[in-house]
């Protein structure tokens, strides 16, 4: 890529920015000038001088180079002009699911669910096959094209199940760069035992990101840390909240904080296939 990038990419508008002691980084819509149908792209610009975790990135862009399916994340290209990394990715104009939420705090169809988990499991199969776990399925890294398609992103968290030409049927790798996933990693890769963990461990957050889509919000997120892994080490699992799930307990402790959530509880009931599938998703043995 030239130098003047700009030529070839229409910037036209500013979708994020940060920048703090950890990294400098924006992120802008444009439009390829020469593709005559205006597709639309994200430019993902960081600077290399403030980053403080390369690797990272640089994984990142090894796996977009080895993973082609229609439900995972493409990179169109990358490239380095001066102290600028630039990552030019496909454009999901209904944004993240997590952006979804925000305008739906108290979750989303069943059937649009449905719809977004199909998909989601297309490319964890494709994963799946390629003996590869992603390891960061959650709302805030599956988008909606406006094409209809879900895609999966994020994988500078993926770890391949091959080591030196052999599948290994469990693997013990836990670093600290996973503590951002707290949320949605399975009990058995935060709490490394003997056991370790495979691909089925990416079943365990999809289970959770279907909660969390259903319910509005993540079951976890207002714990701190700490209470996070105690809750994982006994076994709690998430559930689907609607009205068969509002106990006596849960009406006398609502206030007017809580209650046009309840009550939005109490109007909704989720079909047994779902309430059986999320449940065989974050069913889990632990056991430490």
């Amino acid at each position: 890529m030239p130098k003047d990038y700009r030529r070839a990419y229409n910037i036209i508008d500013l979708l994020d920015e940060k920048n703090d002691d950890w990294i400098s980084k924006s992120i802008y819509l444009a439009i390829d000038n020469k593709d005559v149908s205006k597709t639309k792209f994200v430019i993902k610009v960081i600077d290399l001088d403030k980053m403080t975790n390369f690797t990272k990135y640089i994984k990142e862009i090894s796996w977009y180079g080895q993973l082609s399916h229609i439900n995972l994340m493409s990179m169109r290209e990358c490239f380095i002009i001066d102290s600028k990394l630039y990552f030019i990715k496909t454009y999901a104009q209904f944004g993240s699911c997590r952006d979804i939420l925000h305008s739906n705090p108290f979750g989303i169809r069943e059937n649009l669910i449905a719809i977004i988990m199909w998909q989601v499991v297309q490319a964890l199969r494709y994963l799946k096959d390629k003996h590869i776990m992603h390891r960061s399925v959650a709302t805030k890294n599956i988008y909606i094209c406006d094409d209809g398609r879900v895609v999966l992103d994020h994988f500078c968290h993926c770890i391949s199940m091959m080591s030196d030409g052999k599948l290994r049927r469990q693997i013990y790798d836990y670093d600290d760069n996973l503590k951002e996933e707290i949320l949605y990693l399975a009990p058995e890769i935060i709490f490394q035992n003997t056991d370790g963990y495979n691909v089925k461990s990416d079943v365990y957050s999809l289970g959770v990101t279907a909660c969390e889509l259903a319910n509005g919000t993540h079951s976890y997120a207002n714990l701190d840390y700490t209470h996070i892994l105690l809750i994982k080490a006994q076994g709690v699992q998430p559930y689907l909240l609607d009205q068969t799930q509002v106990s006596t307990e849960m009406l006398e402790q609502s206030d007017t904080q809580t209650e046009p959530f309840l009550n939005e509880i109490k109007k909704r009931r989720y079909s047994k296939d779902f309430h059986s599938f999320v449940a065989c998703c974050v069913a889990t043995c632990v056991n430490y």
